[in-house]
């Protein structure tokens, strides 16, 4: 299967049903933009809150006459086959609330700031739709700040052509508040990286804060590759080997650095 985004707005679509899963469908093809009608003997006191057309009658197949989509969610399995095959004769898009012939299935959808998301176990397991459904929600914030970034990096062409695939890729491997301190130094064009050969401690990250410089210890697996990826973005890079001095440490951590970097902490001669 492959999921699609469908874009329902002014789309007639019908709702085969008067129960809880029609209302929350047809709640949600409203905030879609959808023209929704809703079609049914009886129907929960919940739907005199809509504003869609209510037509008030058993089923046949004259009511999905011209629909876009048709979404049966009566309580009968039989009843629901039917409202999609004669739904499939006529063309039209259609899903159920119960297991069902259909080429259309829903998912658990995402609606943030930032993203439309679909997720879906394939019926094998609804319940973990529910949780990724939670768990990604978390990433609204992280995508915001890497749109941002994305934004000032193409419009003012901070990045080769031919590295801005590698670069949007290799980006990530920032957390959110590297990430939005990148940003901050892309807007001013010029950034500070702080190169520590051993692991970080609490002390180092707040020297790093004090200073709004990202921080890299030369230990991390992906320390070469995150250090790469900044230094496609062509704005002003002061990158600070964080040695007392310019010994063997020190030469390898230039080493490692494509660009000339600064000079040790201090001279050789001052720890003398």
């Amino acid at each position: 299967m492959m999921p699609w985004l469908i874009d329902f707005t002014n789309q007639r679509v019908v709702i085969v049903g008067g129960g809880k899963v029609a209302y929350r469908k047809a709640k949600a093809f409203l905030q879609e933009g959808a023209l929704v009608s809703i079609v049914a003997s009886e129907m929960k006191e919940e739907f005199s809150s809509l504003e869609c057309q209510k037509i008030y009658k058993d089923y046949d197949i004259d009511d999905i006459k011209d629909a876009f989509f048709v979404f049966a969610a009566t309580s009968s399995k039989t009843k629901n086959q039917q409202i999609v095959d004669d739904a499939l004769k006529q063309k039209i898009m259609c899903a159920s609330a119960t297991k069902t012939n259909t080429p259309f299935h829903s998912m658990a959808t995402i609606h943030t700031n930032q993203m439309t998301l679909g997720v879906s176990t394939n019926g094998q397991y609804p319940a973990l739709s529910l949780k990724l459904k939670n768990d990604l929600k978390g990433y609204d914030d992280y995508l915001e700040v890497l749109s941002l970034l994305r934004v000032e990096i193409l419009n003012h062409q901070l990045v080769e052509e031919n590295q801005r695939q590698s670069f949007f890729h290799s980006i990530m491997l920032l957390s959110l508040e590297e990430l939005k301190l990148l940003y901050t130094m892309v807007l001013q064009r010029q950034g500070i990286v702080l190169l520590f050969p051993h692991h970080i401690n609490e002390e180092a990250y707040s020297f790093a804060s004090f200073a709004k410089a990202l921080i890299f210890s030369c230990q991390e697996s992906d320390y070469q590759q995150k250090l790469e990826t900044l230094l496609m973005i062509h704005i002003k890079w002061n990158i600070q080997p964080m040695t007392i001095s310019e010994g063997i440490i020190y030469k390898r951590i230039k080493q490692t650095v494509p660009i000339p970097v600064l000079s040790a902490l201090f001279k050789d001669q001052e720890l003398m």
